[in-house]
């Protein structure tokens, strides 16, 4: 039996050939998925780990669509009652909304195309913060904005310019009192 597979190997030499190249390129491919996968999801966790270092509760609305789902507000009348929660130093609500785009002078957006755009609050407690302010201070008023480095050097904002962002909810100009 070995050696009628053995000729049957050398009588078709291409075919064997092919099929050793199939194998080869099936099984590549299917590690590289599952590096790149594992590669993503540990740069994905490292950087929520960063986000989320100086919280310990992150107290969100349910969704029934899953944890990526997008979720109703949580009333405001919550906060109090978490504040008053024994062991808490401190609680604050905060918004965060996905697709803000910064449009600079010209009506293009600016910033890192690949990356997802997002608006959310800065938390006064500096603890609850993942930005590092880099230039200028936080925002201090509804009128106030902080944005990405790289969106403030392709857009060639200055502190205090006034900056346009589009969300979903329509286009709002705010004043530039920060990089991050």
């Amino acid at each position: 039996m070995f050696l009628i597979a053995i000729k049957n190997l050398v009588a078709h030499k291409f075919r064997s050939l092919a099929l050793v190249l199939t194998v080869v390129l099936g099984v590549s491919f299917v590690v590289g998925t599952y590096v790149l996968t594992d590669t993503i999801s540990g740069v994905f966790d490292d950087i929520f780990t960063d986000v989320y270092s100086g919280i310990d509760v992150n107290v969100r609305h349910s969704s029934a669509l899953g944890l990526d789902a997008a979720r109703p507000p949580i009333p405001q009348s919550l906060l109090s009652k978490v504040e008053k929660v024994q062991g808490v130093r401190t609680a604050e609500g905060s918004i965060f909304t996905v697709g803000v785009d910064i449009i600079d002078a010209k009506g293009d957006r600016v910033g890192n195309p690949l990356a997802p755009s997002f608006g959310t609050t800065w938390a006064r407690d500096e603890a609850l913060t993942p930005f590092t302010l880099r230039m200028g201070r936080k925002p201090s008023s509804k009128t106030e904005v902080a944005i990405d480095a790289q969106s403030f050097g392709d857009g060639h904002f200055a502190l205090g310019d006034t900056i346009q962002l589009v969300t979903s909810a329509g286009s709002l100009m705010l004043s530039a009192q920060t990089r991050w």
